[in-house]
């Protein structure tokens, strides 16, 4: 199998270049890429820079992709920078549960069922041109490659494979150009350093489990569609919604769970039946996909 990482900065990739112990590849000239494996038993890892923005970020990726085809049992990863609300942690790594495309106001949604480690879930909005201000914002973070490097790696991946992540870089505030350090790329460096063992190490537990999963093939009873459909329709799901809620059951059959069992439990749990809005709906359903990790 084969972990594949998108970054849109040198900066940001360095330490993980460096702790992977990763090779330039001269045979490509229009995409910096990075090619190794640390040991024989840990999965080897494409490494490779988009530029910033959103059409280099979906370029890049494409790009990659159609160069290395990816299979069931691969990994996409990006990371990177980003600009965040005063509320959160600078310096902190976020793993990004819905992404929000400022110039088409389209919501695109990673997958959070594979396990990785602990860390806070927050959405993230991606703009053509660096945020001035995260004042009114509909995501507490903020970036200019994620909905680009999304869209393009979902046309290789299945939702499934794909993880992202961000560290708070900035924390503009209004009438601000937010905090503008005198060696930008230095201190980019140092903060993407921080978590960057634990982070790799996190996404190779990810992919041993994807790794297991794929060889299996969960086929859910009529009983089981059925009450999967029930709560859809009671969660007053979206088309968007309805593939989450089946991924993650797909996961929860795959692990051996009742299905029907415990859609019954979660609507005896929660008040799913009173649901008004589909706004309250994801409410419920990020209930489930939180309750199912227990």
């Amino acid at each position: 199998m084969m972990i594949y990482m998108a970054f849109a900065l040198y900066w940001e990739a360095q330490p993980f270049i460096e702790y992977l112990k990763l090779k330039r590849d001269a045979d490509f000239e229009k995409v910096q890429l990075f090619k190794g494996s640390m040991t024989p038993k840990i999965p080897e890892i494409v490494l490779f820079l988009t530029g910033p923005g959103t059409i280099n970020g979906a370029v890049a990726t494409a790009y990659v992709c159609g160069q290395f085809p990816p299979g069931p049992e691969d990994l996409f990863v990006n990371f990177g920078i980003c600009a965040g609300t005063g509320s959160l942690c600078r310096g902190s790594i976020y793993r990004i549960h819905s992404i929000y495309e400022a110039a088409t106001r389209r919501w695109f949604y990673p997958d959070m069922l594979l396990r990785t480690g602990d860390y806070p879930q927050e959405s993230l909005v991606t703009f053509p041109v660096e945020v001035k201000t995260m004042d009114d914002q509909p995501c507490s973070l903020a970036d200019m490659e994620g909905s680009g490097i999304y869209q393009a790696a979902q046309m290789f991946f299945e939702q499934h494979q794909m993880l992202f992540f961000k560290v708070v870089y900035d924390q503009p505030a209004a009438g601000t150009e937010g905090r503008r350090p005198a060696s930008p790329g230095e201190e980019v460096k140092e903060l993407c350093g921080r978590g960057s063992k634990k982070l790799m190490q996190d996404i190779f537990d990810a992919a041993s489990d994807l790794e297991k999963l794929c060889p299996k093939k969960a086929v859910f009873s009529p009983g089981e569609i059925q009450a999967q459909e029930h709560v859809a329709q009671c969660l007053r799901a979206t088309a968007a919604m309805k593939k989450k809620l089946g991924q993650i059951l797909y996961y929860e059959k795959l692990s051996g769970k009742d299905i029907e069992a415990l859609l019954r439990d979660f609507c005896q749990t929660y008040p799913v039946k009173e649901c008004g809005s589909k706004k309250e709906g994801m409410k419920w359903l990020g209930a489930l996909e939180e309750r199912s990790w227990k």
